[in-house]
């Protein structure tokens, strides 16, 4: 072999080995294919951190890759296309989802105007498929904006096979619109998610079907400026149905909620008379608080507003901080009634203002001491004055 093939062969493998050691830089990729965005996947699952852009349109084929890197998956704004455009109208994923992130540590996934249509599987296979299935381990993250899930068995479900407390996965689901998802047997749902936190806001839920518009199992569970239509048909919202929606809300394990200037309307076809439930299948974490602020919580069905169970039976967990709320007329607001820390600060002070007689007696008597003690000092200052006279001169 001469020297300059073997310095060839060193640089080859040189080159090979740096390739190796540093992935593929963060790269855009633009779509406007099934097959053109599943190799896309397939290229960004090496160069984390890409952005992959959708042209407007549906894309329908096999199942996608699955994701193991982070990725963002974005509507192309050159085609100034309304929010939702493009739509993954597809095969799950591993029977999972129509995006799909596996076992996989620490992803980052943002999607961001797309639409997810009609994400199913048999019952034989678990009748769960989702438009995004997160499976990831660790810190990562699932972010969600100016999204549509239309027609799936779950609209979003996360969660690894880790216990509830120990998952990580933060999400956030902004401006997106979650209609007609969930099925029959009352298993699937708008949005079902492990991890550490979610937080919703301006967004809408409707016409789930058999399930709750959203159930959460994690610590800290924040909706704001949100629309949850439990069993109720809005006109304002063409693709969505009534739906035989069991709860808008459902935090089973406890935790930090917080609802903030949402509108939760209940119709006749809901399946629950209570509209958010908290607790009912054990308290899982430390930190565990209800505050409600600024929020319409409206029924056309005699039912519960906010309810906590333990073993079945109302049980105030928590006392539910509760401001700038209203309920109708035929709505229950809290139950257990009372368990609010308004309610508890009354009976407190009521108890106190039944006690104040004795008090305000001893008050009097001690005012008649006083009067007399300076009563008694009058009379005898004339000879004290006397006296340090004698004394002075």
């Amino acid at each position: 072999m001469s020297v300059l093939l073997k310095v060839d062969m060193r640089i080859a493998a040189a080159v090979a080995l740096v390739a190796f050691t540093f992935p593929a830089q963060a790269t855009p990729f633009y779509v406007d294919t099934f097959s053109e965005l599943s190799s896309a996947i397939k290229s960004a699952n090496l160069a984390p951190g890409s952005t992959i852009y959708l042209a407007p349109g549906t894309y329908s084929g096999g199942a996608l890759p699955l994701i193991s890197s982070s990725m963002t998956f974005q509507l192309d704004p050159a085609f100034h296309a309304a929010a939702g455009s493009a739509v993954l109208n597809t095969v799950p994923t591993s029977s999972k989802g129509l995006l799909t992130v596996g076992a996989v540590s620490n992803v980052n996934l943002t999607v961001n105007g797309l639409t997810f249509k009609n994400a199913a599987i048999s019952a034989g296979l678990g009748g769960n498929a989702a438009g995004i299935r997160y499976q990831g381990l660790g810190a990562g993250s699932l972010k969600v904006l100016n999204s549509t899930f239309l027609n799936n068995q779950n609209g979003i479900l996360t969660g690894n096979s880790l216990p509830a407390q120990k998952q990580q996965l933060a999400v956030s689901i902004t401006n997106s619109l979650f209609a007609n998802n969930g099925a029959a047997n009352g298993y699937e749902h708008g949005l079902y998610i492990f991890g550490n936190s979610l937080d919703i806001s301006g967004s809408t839920f409707c016409g789930t079907i058999g399930g709750h518009d959203i159930k959460s199992r994690t610590a800290i569970t924040t909706i704001s400026n949100s629309n949850l239509y439990d069993g109720f048909d809005p006109s304002n919202q063409p693709l969505c149905t009534a739906g035989s929606t069991s709860y808008a809300v459902d935090v089973p394990n406890g935790g930090v909620l917080t609802l903030a200037s949402d509108l939760l309307m209940q119709g006749a076809t809901s399946k629950n008379p209570a509209m958010v439930s908290y607790g009912e299948e054990g308290m899982l974490y430390t930190d565990n608080r209800i505050m409600v602020s600024g929020d319409v919580f409206n029924s056309m069905v005699a039912g519960r507003g906010i309810q906590e169970l333990k073993s079945g039976a109302a049980t105030c967990l928590v006392p539910v901080e509760l401001s700038n709320t209203s309920f109708s007329s035929n709505l229950k607001p809290i139950n257990p009634a009372g368990c609010t820390p308004a309610v508890r600060r009354t009976l407190a002070f009521a108890a106190t203002a039944v006690a104040v007689d004795e008090p305000e007696g001893l008050g009097l008597f001690l005012a008649a001491l006083l009067s007399m003690m300076a009563w008694s000092a009058s009379r005898r200052a004339p000879e004290c004055r006397a006296r340090v006279r004698g004394k002075l001169n």
